[in-house]
């Protein structure tokens, strides 16, 4: 069973691609090509589930304001820091990680949308996504700091 804070979103994200399937389904069915509306309507289902729950899991945040300054003008310099001490590795680690896993049903989605994207705009796309994320974290000043 899976445990800890991305546990949390299980849910969310299953009720987000139900939703958005069947409303994706409806729409490119109407054409009549019932093989590539399943498709599309699964791209798309995967594309707003992936949005929604990287949202839902970057933004909001129940940690108090810090008082510190919430922007960082580079990267993983809060982890930097922490890493030579033992117990914070495996934090970091799992941090990173679940930064990265985050995004790749996001990038599938991507790429099973248009299959002819290149692997560059697909980064592109990820990476201005990403950017604007930590933009919003810095501004909405909640207790997470923006890594630009």
């Amino acid at each position: 069973m899976w445990t800890g804070p991305m546990a949390q979103l299980a849910p969310f994200a299953m009720l987000a691609f139900i939703a958005a399937f069947a409303v994706s389904l409806a729409w490119h069915a109407r054409r009549g090509r019932m093989g590539r509306a399943l498709r599309i309507a699964t791209a798309d289902a995967l594309l707003v589930a992936s949005v929604l729950v990287i949202l839902r899991a970057t933004l909001p945040s129940d940690q108090p304001p810090s008082g510190l300054d919430p922007w960082t003008w580079m990267p993983f310099e809060d982890l930097i820091r922490a890493w030579p001490f033992d117990h914070s590795r495996s934090v970091i680690l799992g941090q990173m990680a679940q930064n990265v896993a985050l995004f790749v049903p996001f990038a599938l989605a991507l790429v099973l949308r248009d299959s002819r994207a290149s692997l560059w705009r697909v980064t592109l796309v990820c990476a201005v996504f990403s950017m604007g994320i930590e933009v919003t974290q810095g501004l909405a000043g909640n207790g997470r700091s923006a890594d630009i």
